[in-house]
């Protein structure tokens, strides 16, 4: 539930209108209506850069940020999952372990089996990952520099290419600025 306050008024007619005032706490925020009268209206926080509003049924709001095709939005393979308590945030790399998504990781082979980047986080609950595509949002990135699997910090990248034994050498993305760049999930090496 967001903060907020409400008051009531009376139009000339006499009829008594409520009115209910959802705070915002940062710039980009969208006000929603909920179809709910007791709370007529919703806080929705900003997108990541790059992030298109989106309709989807499935979500309480109606309304989701995510990465569409064409309209002026680079062309990412996306998919958008439901994860209890996920705890991710936009930048990291994913693996599944089971049915489960957790941080990859270049220690191992099994670790290293990356399905994609973390691009947006919905709530608590919900993220977006792409798959393949251009990834916007993230932060400390050198333009030009290839991104490799962190074999230390599991779920990072790293412009430092794995060389340890039993590490796998995994590039992951090119970066195009300092908060930008370009995603892709080949096949790693593991270090002889």
């Amino acid at each position: 539930m967001s903060v907020g306050f409400g008051f009531d008024w009376k139009d000339s007619n006499g009829v008594v209108h409520s009115v209910f005032v959802v705070e915002t706490t940062a710039a980009g925020d969208l006000i929603i209506g909920t179809g709910n009268p007791a709370q007529a209206t919703e806080r929705l926080p900003i997108g990541s850069d790059g992030a298109a509003l989106l309709a989807d049924s499935s979500r309480p709001l109606g309304l989701r940020w995510g990465n569409i095709a064409g309209g002026g939005i680079a062309p990412a393979f996306s998919r958008d999952i439901t994860q209890a308590s996920h705890g991710f945030t936009v930048g990291n790399v994913l693996r599944l372990s089971g049915a489960a998504y957790v941080l990859a990781q270049a220690d191992n082979a099994v670790d290293a089996e990356v399905l994609g980047i973390v691009s947006a986080v919905i709530d608590v609950n919900n993220f977006t990952m792409i798959l393949l595509g251009y990834v916007t949002g993230l932060s400390g990135l050198s333009p030009g520099l290839v991104y490799f699997l962190d074999p230390v910090a599991a779920g990072a990248i790293t412009p430092v290419e794995p060389t340890t034994s039993g590490q796998v050498n995994k590039a992951l993305l090119v970066a195009d600025s300092a908060t930008s760049g370009y995603f892709s999930n080949d096949r790693g090496v593991a270090v002889p």
